[in-house]
């Protein structure tokens, strides 16, 4: 399972699925993609903050490439 947000990872939509998936014992790994720490003094355009985040698509499909990869 992979989640994906514009938002910090933690308290976000990828903790409700980890919880989700551990509470009914699915033993799924989840991959949780989103704001690691708040950016600071760090501004710019929206594809900028995803790419400094993580969150460029070519990332994403290199993040879930190597998940599967590494089984």
């Amino acid at each position: 399972m992979i989640t994906v947000e514009s938002h910090y990872v933690n308290g976000g939509l990828g903790s409700l699925v980890a919880e989700t998936i551990a509470d009914r014992g699915l033993g799924t790994r989840v991959l949780r993609r989103g704001a690691a720490f708040m950016p600071g003094e760090m501004s710019g355009s929206r594809q900028y903050l995803e790419r400094s985040f993580g969150l460029a698509a070519d990332q994403l499909a290199d993040a879930v490439m190597q998940a599967l990869a590494t089984r």
